[in-house]
Parts: C-alpha cells; structure tokens; sequence
C-alpha cells in the first residue's frame, strides 16, 4: 500500500454519519464504559493529531486518524475497505475517549498504534497492589498525573 496525507474532506462521506447516501459509519462508542456517545461529525473535530492513509489496488484503503474533539476530549478511528472500494467489504470504527492516552490505549489496536507511530502510554512496572503486574495508568484509580509518580513509589515498597 502507498502511504499519503490524509484529508477528511475527502472522505467523511463515508467515515462519518452520512444522511444522503451511503456510509460505512456506525456510531461511536466509549473507551470507557463501551456505551455509544454522541456522533462524531466534522463540526465536533477541532484537530486531526495524527494519520494514517493508505492506498492499496485498485480503491483498497486502510485509514487509522486520532483526533482531538472541540469539547477536550479525544476520539479514534479504524476504517478500510477492499478492492472494490467503500460500500462492499468495509469497516469503520469509532472509540472516543476523555483524554488522548485512553484514546491511543483503548481506543486503537497495536497495529493501528504502529502505523501512526504512537507508542502505549506510560505502564507501570511491577505489581502495584491492584492484582495486575504492568497496569495502565490511565485505567488506574489511583493514578493521576499529580499522584502516578507516588503510586509507582508504592508499588516497589
């Protein structure tokens, strides 16, 4: 497949809501809690922070995007279509979360981090008292920006 730049322009159509004509859109749901949230539309889009575009034969496409939303909070994207192009064999999938490491951590699959070159968000090492060695921070309670450098501490005591 050819990499390029992408332009969401050129293809909302069919990875947003679309009420004249077809589109691969099918809501969007919670990193969270897994529930479905209000529709991203371009007018909720206030930046595209990373992208993904690739072409392959004939109409074939792979497009991953993390965009940062106009209220603060973040959302993902996970779209491709075959050879034929979008209407036959094609997916899209949308995850919004509160903040851009939920989105890059839950929102994204490992092969869609590696193609935007997005690495997991920090993990802590070792057991931190919560039953799982190497949790995420951000799915931690106790872990926030102010206190995570305290939790890690306690997790070596």
């Amino acid at each position: 497949m050819d990499i390029e730049d992408f332009d969401l322009a050129d293809h909302q159509e069919y990875l947003l809501p679309s009420p004249d004509g077809y589109s691969a859109y099918s809501g969007t749901h919670s990193v969270h809690d897994r529930s479905t949230v209000d529709d991203i539309t371009p007018e909720r889009i206030a930046r595209i922070d990373v992208s993904y575009l690739a072409r392959g034969d004939h109409a074939a496409k792979d497009i991953v995007l993390l965009v940062e939303l106009t209220d603060g909070s973040w959302a993902t994207c996970m779209a491709w279509c075959d050879t034929t192009g979008w209407g036959c064999q094609d997916s899209v999938e949308w995850k919004w979360a509160k903040t851009r490491d939920d989105a890059i951590t839950y929102g994204l699959d490992q092969e869609a981090r590696t193609k935007l070159g997005l690495p997991l968000p920090h993990i802590h090492s070792g057991d931190v008292g919560l039953g799982s060695p190497g949790h995420v921070a951000a799915d931690c309670p106790g872990c926030t920006t102010d206190d995570e450098r305290e939790h890690a501490r306690r997790a070596d005591r």
